[in-house]
């Protein structure tokens, strides 16, 4: 695959996600029940393994083993091609990736203030993006994620109704939102559900709400 590596750029993606895993699986084994509250913090850690690889490959390969031969008609210098993915040489990938981790790290973490903010304000019309498996048991576990639309509240419960579809992958969930879809006739079927407040924060922390809308 010429035109998203060569040689072994291939390497930089392999490096990344398994050095990631075996980091957590690790820190997971060691630290046991403490391992929820240090994730955080093992996750830079697992990033940073990664980074630390893919910067040795980078060195080895394109500099300690690359070719350098003359050209015997002009007598210019050359060297071999290097290693690349998305023609990028793999040493600095050792640079995008924790930054592009960081990047994201730092949108997660502002979606999640500007959820709970919602979620200790709730609104009539807010859209929540659920996994009904994690709420409801039952639940369809292949076809499970769904919108869940704030109707009415009180001081201390939230009453939403469920929409009449739903997917086997977020996208789909993304896409209906992105759309306004549910705002129009019929998207919505007549089931309800009513939650507290503390509920919600717990459905947010788990992760069966990911994600909260509000025009």
């Amino acid at each position: 695959m010429f035109f998203v590596w060569r040689g072994f750029g291939w390497a930089v993606p392999v490096i990344a996600v398994a050095s990631f895993v075996l980091v957590l699986i690790m820190a997971q084994s060691a630290l046991g029940d403490d391992y929820t509250g240090q994730k955080e913090w093992m996750s830079f850690l697992a990033v940073a393994v990664g980074a630390g690889l893919i910067a040795a490959l980078g060195y080895f390969l394109n500099y300690k083993k690359r070719k350098i031969f003359v050209d015997q008609e002009t007598g210019k210098i050359e060297k071999s091609d290097s290693h690349t993915l998305f023609f990028i040489p793999i040493e600095f990938w050792a640079v995008i990736i924790p930054v592009l981790f960081i990047w994201m790290q730092s949108v997660s973490a502002e979606n999640d203030a500007k959820y709970r903010a919602y979620l200790e304000t709730p609104a009539v019309g807010d859209l929540y993006s659920v996994d009904y498996t994690k709420i409801f048991e039952g639940a369809d576990d292949e076809f499970k994620y769904g919108v869940a639309k704030v109707t009415s509240l009180t001081a201390d419960t939230v009453d939403v109704i469920l929409a009449d579809v739903s997917y086997n992958k977020k996208s789909g969930v993304r896409k209906d939102i992105s759309k306004e879809k549910p705002s129009k006739d019929g998207y919505f079927s007549n089931e309800t559900a009513v939650f507290t407040r503390v509920e919600l924060s717990d459905y947010l922390e788990s992760g069966a709400i990911y994600s909260i809308s509000r025009d």
